[in-house]
């Protein structure tokens, strides 16, 4: 049964990369594309408290990955809180363990375009394969 749950607003979430058009390694950021929620307004993101930088590429390799069928190139990190500063809502969706969704997004796709934009600019984007300093 999922699991219905509001994440703290300081806990770390990573929405997993699996395309290079949704981030730049030219200028080290996550893309907006990246934050684009699906066609029913949801965004799929993991909640990595408490997890090393092994743990949370597992995620990816064990969750993401043989539901996309594509390997994870990167990932966007931030906290909850840049989701809620815009009105949004992360709210934890087991199973997958450490799932979350963030709902609440505008109907407008233009402002909607405006909030994935300032999301992405808080997001830390980490390549896969590449330590973190």
């Amino acid at each position: 049964m999922p699991g219905y749950e509001t994440i703290e607003p300081g806990h770390p979430v990573t929405r997993y990369l699996d395309e290079k058009k949704r981030f730049s390694t030219k200028k080290n950021s996550v893309k907006p594309k990246a934050f684009e929620p699906t066609a029913d307004l949801t965004l799929s993101v993991f909640r990595t408290l408490d997890l090393n930088e092994t743990e949370t590429w597992d995620l990816a390799v064990t969750w993401v990955e043989p539901s996309r069928k594509k390997l994870t190139l990167g990932r966007g990190d931030l906290r909850v809180s840049e989701f809620q500063t815009h009105g949004l809502i992360v709210e934890a969706f087991e199973p997958p363990p450490r799932h979350a969704n963030v709902l609440g997004w505008p109907k407008d796709k233009e402002v909607r375009m405006s909030v994935m934009q300032e999301i992405a600019a808080a997001a830390t984007l980490v390549l896969k394969g590449v330590p973190v300093a």
